[in-house]
């Protein structure tokens, strides 16, 4: 599996915004300058991987790539945007550490009443990547969960799942300047 991270914070929109798909300009069209910002983000990391930012989305939601066999999920939040590309179905979430919501950590999470912040934000990325990964969102059972790779990046957690045992080969942090600097960005 391959991770790449794009920090979104110093983005020029205007710069980018050739390089989305018309149902990602759509959606970024009526929001806050530092939502579209992480938003744009998902595409410009296919592009800057792929050189495309051609895929649809499967009946479980999943992004599939047209003209590709790779796999892809995205997560963004804050001021990054994740993406994991593999041969296999994968699902990765990021997450920015806030304010802690003790209701939401137990109803959902099932995390106990000495659950702090950090265990509440590690579970959720687990629960979110592995939910991409079925396809089922939050609303996974535990039964589902697999191995999860767990990361703590600035004030986010990240997390990245497979359907088989898979190791990390490549993590790759990110900035307008490396996309700028891309083959794929001509």
């Amino acid at each position: 599996m391959e991770l790449y991270l794009l920090d979104c914070e110093n983005l020029q929109i205007d710069i980018f915004l050739n390089y989305l798909s018309p149902n990602r300009r759509k959606k970024i069209a009526n929001l806050p300058l530092e939502k579209k910002k992480s938003i744009m983000g998902p595409d410009l990391l296919l592009q800057y991987v792929f050189g495309s930012v051609d895929y649809h989305y499967d009946k479980d939601g999943h992004p599939i790539l047209n003209n590709n066999t790779k796999r892809v999920s995205f997560s963004h939040s804050g001021r990054y945007a994740l993406m994991g590309v593999s041969d296999v179905r994968l699902g990765v979430d990021i997450q920015e550490v806030t304010e802690f919501n003790e209701r939401v950590a137990k109803r959902f999470l099932n995390l106990g009443s000495s659950a702090n912040r950090d265990d509440f934000f590690r579970t959720w990325v687990v629960m979110e990547a592995n939910g991409k990964r079925v396809g089922k969102g939050i609303l996974i059972s535990r039964d589902e969960l697999v191995e999860t790779y767990i990361a703590k990046h600035d004030n986010y957690y990240l997390a990245a799942t497979l359907d088989e045992n898979e190791e990390i080969e490549k993590f790759v942090v990110l900035t307008e300047k490396d996309l700028l600097e891309s083959p794929n960005f001509k």
